[in-house]
């Protein structure tokens, strides 16, 4: 008997990885689709692209958080246009979820991330570590359209790419979704940056000094790894860090913060266009749209 699959969020991040499921044959045709979205006819938009590749699909008109409690589904992609609801449904749904979200730092020209969740059936670490992580970007990050950015081209661009680049990630991942969690080979969390999906670990951000946080971000928890992401949370502050080990040691390759504290002055500069940036975070990515 096929099982359900429950899409949260029927704009781009969610075709995104319709289309790369669809692309890639990642998914068995005997199942149905239940795809909800609150916006326009979205949901049924792409319900009928499901359909029309031959898979049983609904979509629904209204908020995700609302339509999963009706729906009761074996597996769930969340790829949603504000994050607090993304937080609330991990939280209270105990089903097997893939979730994905991009993000922007400061500036027109700065690096995409990517960042996503496979959350298996009894991985009780990785539902709290994602939904304390989506959380903690929801109290700084305004819900804010990728539309706001596309004007630049680089902006657009970047997105795109990136975008592409964590759903086929999602999209693989529906696969193992079954597994347990040890079994998740790449990370049950990952950044996307570049080419690479490193595993990520959430902590809470302990010392105030630099050479503090350098040292807990390159100990990563003991992370076994030799690349490795690490995001390190405090109030109204999410600072990420890609970690690298050459020739045995450690090194720190890549840096991103996002605060409030940037976002108020990217919007109080004109910059709130790209995303604030730091709230940055908030329009391209935490924003999957």
């Amino acid at each position: 008997m096929g099982k359900t699959l429950f899409i949260g969020g029927a704009h781009r991040g969610g075709s995104a990885v319709s289309e790369a499921v669809l692309a890639g044959g990642f998914f068995d045709a005997t199942n149905q689709i239940i795809i909800a979205d609150p916006k326009e006819e979205r949901a049924e938009r792409l319900a009928l692209a499901w359909s029309n590749n031959g898979v049983p699909a609904t979509g629904l008109k209204e908020p995700c958080e609302t339509a999963i409690e009706k729906i009761m589904p074996d597996r769930t992609i969340l790829s949603i246009d504000t994050l607090k609801p993304m937080a609330q449904i991990i939280n209270t749904d105990r089903v097997p979820t893939q979730w994905q979200l991009l993000a922007r730092g400061t500036g027109a020209n700065e690096a995409v991330i990517g960042l996503s969740g496979t959350i298996t059936k009894g991985d009780d670490q990785g539902r709290r570590s994602s939904a304390w992580l989506i959380e903690a970007l929801g109290d700084f990050i305004e819900p804010q359209s990728s539309r706001a950015i596309r004007d630049n081209l680089l902006n657009a661009d970047a997105l795109h790419i990136a975008r592409r680049k964590v759903s086929v990630h999602s999209a693989r991942r529906l696969a193992v979704l079954d597994h347990e969690p040890q079994d998740i080979k790449g990370g049950a969390l990952n950044l996307h940056w570049g080419e690479i999906a490193y595993p990520l670990a959430v902590q809470e951000k302990h010392g105030k000094k630099w050479s503090e946080t350098k040292a807990q971000v390159l100990d990563g928890s003991n992370n076994v790894d030799k690349t490795f992401a690490v995001a390190l949370i405090e109030k109204d502050n999410v600072e990420f860090f890609i970690v690298e080990d050459i020739r045995g040691k450690r090194l720190i390759r890549f840096h991103l913060p996002l605060s409030a504290t940037k976002a108020s002055q990217n919007s109080n500069s004109g910059l709130s266009s790209i995303f604030g940036v730091a709230a940055a975070i908030g329009v391209a990515a935490l924003v999957t749209d």
